[in-house]
């Protein structure tokens, strides 16, 4: 009979132990960063707001960062909330960073860059899980402030299966480089309304 050397035997109990100790797949899944229920509970209810911010527990503890307990995390006399809805980072007391803090800035929010092209690929937003936009091979966070002009985000996703969809994206990038579409619109092609009406016209 062989003995097993003893360096043999710790390394597979350790083996073991991570095996033990690594997270299940439900486990992992847990820890994601969807809200979906938690934002449907504070839209139909207004509970899970601790601070009456404006904002759902979990959305400023998974997805923002900012405090639950603290109205204004960064103290900038601007509540979280509001400067989520007027673009603004509720973690910096000057989120377009000249020099204002939010609070006494006429124009606090990050200034928008547009963006004219065909889309690559969507992906629409539901409750408490952001989507994604692409175009020029960059990729834009949707989020429930992303607003689609005149359409909805699934009617666009339709077109895309369809066939090309050129749009045009009001893009907002905060200090950290993170890109969030503020509008979606969809443009058309002026001769299809031409023929658009044409058809009117004969009809």
């Amino acid at each position: 009979m062989h003995s097993v050397p003893l360096h043999s035997t710790i390394l597979w109990l350790a083996l073991l132990a991570l095996a033990a100790a690594a997270p299940t797949a439900a486990t992992a899944k847990s820890k994601g960063k969807s809200c979906a229920s938690a934002e449907t509970l504070f839209q139909e209810t207004g509970a899970g707001d601790l601070d009456g911010d404006g904002l759902s527990d979990c959305r400023e503890r998974r997805q923002l960062g900012t405090l639950m307990n603290d109205a204004d995390s960064d103290d900038d006399s601007v509540s979280d909330g509001e400067e989520v809805v007027e673009h603004c980072d509720p973690l910096d007391v000057d989120s377009d960073d000249d020099g204002i803090e939010d609070g006494e800035d006429e124009t606090p929010g990050i200034p928008e860059q547009e963006v004219q092209a065909f889309l690559d690929a969507l992906t629409c937003p539901t409750l408490g899980v952001p989507g994604s936009i692409t175009a020029l091979g960059v990729t834009v966070t949707l989020n429930d402030l992303t607003e689609f002009e005149e359409v909805t985000c699934d009617a666009v996703a339709a077109q895309l299966a369809a066939g090309p969809v050129f749009v045009e994206i009001d893009v907002l990038e905060d200090a950290a480089g993170a890109l969030t579409a503020a509008e979606v619109e969809v443009e058309h092609d002026e001769n299809d309304d031409d023929e658009d009406a044409d058809e009117e016209e004969g009809d």
